[in-house]
């Protein structure tokens, strides 16, 4: 350190806390008073921050941690609490726990009976807490009742004025213990409590997803569903005992499910179990990592998909190829496979539509180039329509070449551009296609919660190649697809996307079309998605919408084939912890839906 450096550091120490107040990172800079006095605004700031990833170190832009959650939090809200855990469980006034009142810093041991607190949350009232978890890798809304947490509460601390009346008269609050336990160790996330590899933090604004997603706990639970669901126009009552069991210590976590059908003019059924692939059926989830962290397994019926830069593989869905509902069918539905694993030197990618029957494999890479930000990935997809190896002479190789750099990055705005080139061989013959796409995002709003980001592409489309064929309506519309491809000619496409997020709430939309006299009704692709997750309406309640929906030739379909479209849409109220009500839709090449109530037992 220099003799400068020395000098305006113990400067900044004489000054006190004022003068390091300065010190601040911007994300943690103080609202100016006055202060906000409510719980209800200190917790609609809090709400806010529902899904942003989880890293050690993180103060919002875009990970936190679950002290530099609180700090945030409080610090919008015009309070100058300290950064860490060790502070924070002694600043402000001490509550006891029979006492709380939404809006307290909650303070969490590593495990029943220690004397060091590792962890902080906001309590929200009705019994429960927002916090950054590191087991879910994002900030979550948990049940203080669940087992783990109601063993680990050792203390809380309030900010704002005391309230008029006590708010915590629940009956769990008789079951926590009766005072603070005494602290000696003061560290957050440290030892035995670090992070794991697979546990880094997620993409930055993930965009939704067009496939389906069943909605529950990401808490170990023993639940069942009671579902009035259509399958090919056949309605029919279904229940379904469902287990999910998950290990944050390893990262793993699997879903099982055993749905039964009972049709109204036939015995009830589980579906066929002759083969081994049969008995893969009740297994919905399993998953090794988190979604978007360095390491991840996935095997799931759930989701989308893309591969690489989505030259050939974009927003693919299995699921909307099954007849029935993802994990509520008593028939074979896809049981996707994806694998990938990123470094700060390379990251490679696995995909498989259906492991027991697989058709669609993909293959994906990327290594870094010239200096950061720039990278060169590979994409390789095959597919030789597995259901029916008789059609093996419609084996499409698909595969692109590409170039993405990130000329600006900082806390408000990216900027990026993309360009490159792909090849396809089908029926014996070859298509290539080249694509120049930019990116722009801004990041806006205090709480850096909302983002637009416009993108926009041009391509030269040779004859036989259409772009992203590989597209979500491919598995539901198979033979429009590749059949139509040799009477594609050269033209030229244009295409562009929209995405929006503002805090939980979420909008994709997106066209893409060509022009020329090669132009076919292929060419059009359009697909639009919503997603808004964890809504609270009050009292404990919280609300879940998803729908997604693409298609290609929509206004000009080719002749005699009809468009390709598909559809799936769902919703959960969770009305309490344990009860939930449900809807679902679903249509690709049939139109499946179902509406019940879900209840689940969280240890």
């Amino acid at each position: 350190m220099s003799s400068t450096h020395a000098v305006l550091a113990l400067l900044s120490l004489m000054a006190g806390p004022r003068g390091l107040e300065r010190w601040r990172p911007p994300e943690l800079e103080v609202k100016p008073p006055p202060p906000i006095v409510n719980s209800e605004a200190l917790l609609a700031i809090a709400s806010r921050y529902i899904g942003r990833p989880y890293r050690m170190g993180g103060v919002g832009s875009p990970s936190l941690d679950c002290s530099g959650f609180t700090c945030r939090v409080y610090a919008e809200a015009g309070y100058p609490i300290p950064r860490v855990s060790r502070d924070q469980a002694r600043n402000g006034r001490a509550v006891p726990l029979s006492e709380l009142a939404p809006g307290d810093l909650l303070f969490f041991v590593g495990s029943p009976g220690s004397k060091r607190i590792n962890h902080v949350g906001i309590y929200l009232g009705e019994g429960q807490m927002i916090h950054a978890s590191s087991g879910s890798g994002e900030v979550v809304v948990s049940e203080l009742s669940q087992r783990y947490y109601k063993t680990r509460l050792v203390g809380a601390r309030r900010h704002l004025p005391d309230p008029g009346t006590k708010t915590s008269s629940a009956a769990w609050a008789a079951k926590l213990p009766a005072k603070e336990a005494p602290t000696f160790e003061l560290e957050e996330h440290a030892g035995d409590d670090a992070l794991f590899l697979t546990l880094r933090v997620p993409a930055r604004l993930p965009p939704p997803q067009l496939g389906a997603r069943i909605f529950h706990s990401d808490a170990s639970y023993l639940g069942l569903r009671a579902l009035v669901a259509s399958e090919e126009g056949d309605f029919a009552l279904l229940l379904s005992p469902e287990l999910r069991l998950a290990f944050p210590s390893i990262a793993l976590s699997f879903v099982l499910a055993a749905p039964i059908r009972f049709p109204f003019d036939a015995p009830p059924t589980v579906g066929p179990l002759e083969r081994a692939g049969d008995w893969l059926r009740f297994l919905r989830q399993l998953e090794l990592g988190l979604p978007g962290a360095d390491l991840e397994a996935r095997l799931s019926r759930e989701g989308d998909r893309t591969l690489g830069s989505g030259f050939v593989l974009e927003r693919f869905v299995p699921s909307l190829a099954a007849s029935g509902l993802p994990g509520f069918s008593v028939q074979s539905t896809p049981l996707s496979l994806f694998a990938g694993l990123r470094t700060d030197i390379f990251g490679v990618e696995a995909l498989i539509d259906d492991v027991v029957t697989p058709g669609v494999i993909g293959l994906g890479g990327f290594v870094p180039v010239f200096w950061p930000g720039w990278k060169v990935g590979l994409e390789l997809v095959t597919d030789d329509e597995g259901q029916d190896r008789r059609l093996a002479r419609r084996t499409v190789w698909a595969g692109a070449l590409s170039l993405d750099a990130t000329f600006v990055e900082n806390r408000r705005w990216s900027f990026s551009s993309r360009v490159g080139g792909a090849g396809i061989r089908t029926l014996g013959a070859e298509g290539l296609g080249a694509e120049l796409g930019l990116s722009v995002q801004h990041r806006f709003g205090r709480g850096d919660t909302y983002a637009i980001t416009l993108s926009a592409a041009s391509a030269w489309l040779g004859r036989r190649y259409v772009a992203r064929l590989f597209g979500p309506t491919y598995l539901a519309s198979r033979a429009l697809h590749l059949e139509t491809l040799p009477e594609v000619g050269a033209r030229l496409g244009l295409g562009g996307e929209f995405l929006l997020r503002a805090g939980r709430f979420q909008l994709a939309l997106g066209y893409d079309d060509a022009v020329g006299e090669g132009r076919h009704p292929l060419d059009q692709r359009l697909f639009a998605s919503l997603d808004l997750r964890d809504v609270s309406l009050g009292h404990g309640r919280w609300l879940d919408l998803r729908a997604g929906w693409a298609a290609r030739g929509l206004f000009e379909a080719p002749e005699g084939a009809g468009s390709a479209d598909v559809l799936f849409a769902g919703a959960s109220l969770r009305l309490w912890s344990w009860l939930a009500v449900e809807a679902y839709l679903q249509e690709s090449d049939a139109f499946e839906a179902g509406l019940g109530l879900s209840l689940a037992f969280v240890p």
